[in-house]
């Protein structure tokens, strides 16, 4: 019968604990260490702040999680606009841009850059764009009103049959990662400590001292 290493309650159910966060990518395990209860309540608490403090890291350089993929990590290109990195290092904008010009026969042209599946942030910034730049609409005889639907059906159907140039940014990105606190260090020891005793099970370390200090 195993002994949880912070509780020191038996236990008989197994439980398997990531010594190596699966957060930070560690394929590590032990099902010898922790009771379920103590896995559930420090997976929830330490390990929880973990959960997305590497995500861009990983993002960036494709790591592989044994569960779960990264969510978008956010970021920002060296223009200032805001940006989402992906899984692999792909850095996708979160803005929309948009810009009106005119061509030969001036016909009126809208450019229109936006990320994908933000439908309703496209609407919206198409509505604005074009009710603060209603004088160079009525100088082309437009009624600045009625062409904010139309922009925004005929833009939606060029959409639904990907009549749109897929483009990848190539711009380089600023990001910020923080890192530190007491709850930071005491997740930090624990995978020390789990890690010592997964190693080393004869290690002279004072166990009592150490998890007093990681779930205090």
């Amino acid at each position: 019968m195993k002994k949880c290493v912070f509780c020191e309650k038996k236990f008989k159910e197994l439980s398997c604990e990531h010594i190596i966060p699966n957060a930070l990518c560690g394929h590590l395990k032990s099902s010898e260490l922790l009771c379920v209860n103590c896995n559930n309540t420090l997976g929830s608490t330490i390990d929880k702040l973990l959960n997305s403090k590497f995500d861009m890291i990983i993002n960036m350089f494709g790591l592989a999680r044994e569960n779960g993929t990264p969510k978008p990590a956010s970021a920002e290109l060296v223009s200032g606009r805001p940006c989402s990195i992906l899984h692999g290092g792909q850095p996708v904008g979160e803005d929309v841009q948009i810009e009106v010009s005119t061509d030969a026969e001036d016909h009126v042209v809208l450019h229109i850059t936006a990320p994908e599946n933000k439908r309703k942030l496209l609407n919206t910034e198409i509505s604005k764009f074009v009710a603060q730049n209603k004088d160079f609409f009525k100088r082309h005889d437009i009624d600045y009103k009625k062409a904010i639907p139309n922009i925004i059906k005929g833009v939606s159907e060029k959409i639904e049959k990907d009549e749109v140039e897929h483009r990848h940014n190539h711009e380089m990105v600023h990001f910020t990662l923080t890192l530190g606190g007491t709850d930071f260090y005491r997740s930090i020891l624990k995978i020390l400590y789990l890690f010592l005793l997964h190693h080393k099970k004869d290690a002279k370390i004072n166990r009592q001292e150490i998890v007093k200090k990681i779930v205090s």
